[in-house]
């Protein structure tokens, strides 16, 4: 699941998005991480899908050893 928001930066007006990559399966806890920057909301939904289809693609190779 991904949030964005908007943001004032020096430079004008930015977009952040927060990603719940939901459980970690060594550790058990709940992991997220934050990007920031993007001039648009596109720019940053482009990074939420990024990021998503890394991390599914590590956990996949997490599963398979």
């Amino acid at each position: 699941m991904a949030s964005y928001k908007k943001y004032q930066s020096k430079s004008g007006l930015r977009w952040l998005v927060q990603i719940s990559l939901g459980k970690d399966p060594i550790t058990g806890k709940y992991k997220s991480t934050t990007r920031r920057g993007f001039k648009t909301k596109k720019e940053a939904e482009a990074a939420a899908r990024e990021i998503l289809i890394r991390h599914s693609k590590f956990i996949c190779f997490l599963y398979s050893l």
